[in-house]
Parts: structure tokens; C-alpha cells; sequence
């Protein structure tokens, strides 16, 4: 395995350990403020961000001509 894909699982399994972390300890907070009279009040939950709106197609808009050259130049034609 090169560096470089070790450096990505590493980076996705911290990724992936942060969440769960966060959505257990949430659940649990949650779970606990409404069970446990012993509930530390302080410890209080961040708003939910509002979601953003899922684009219909999974494309970005890009600047005119902008990325043509790239595709000319890794293009399935490009001969090395």
C-alpha cells in the first residue's frame, strides 16, 4: 500500500470515528435530558444547521470555456 492511500484511510477513518462519536454522544444527550433528573444542564446540544438543498444534478457551474483545455488535455483521445 503506497503512502499516499494509507494517508486517505487514515484520513477517512478519523473522519468516520469522528461521527459516530458525535452521533452516539448526541443520542446519548438526548436520551439523558429527558430520563435523568441528574442531567448537567450545561452541556447543551449546537442548533442543527439548516439543510442544504440537494441539487437535482450532481453538477457545479463553472466559468465559461474554463476546464476545456483540461479536458482537451486528459481527454480519453489524449495520445501520450
Amino acid at each position: 500500500m503506497t503512502t499516499e492511500i494509507g494517508n486517505l484511510i487514515t484520513e477517512i477513518d478519523l473522519d468516520y470515528n469522528r461521527t459516530m462519536n458525535k452521533i452516539i454522544f448526541d443520542e446519548y444527550l438526548i436520551k439523558m435530558k429527558e430520563v435523568d433528573e441528574m442531567y448537567p444542564h450545561h452541556l447543551r446540544l449546537p442548533p442543527k444547521p439548516k439543510e442544504k438543498e440537494t441539487p437535482y444534478l450532481g453538477a457545479i457551474e463553472l466559468e465559461r470555456n474554463k476546464g476545456v483545455k483540461e479536458l482537451i488535455l486528459w481527454g480519453p483521445n489524449k495520445k501520450d
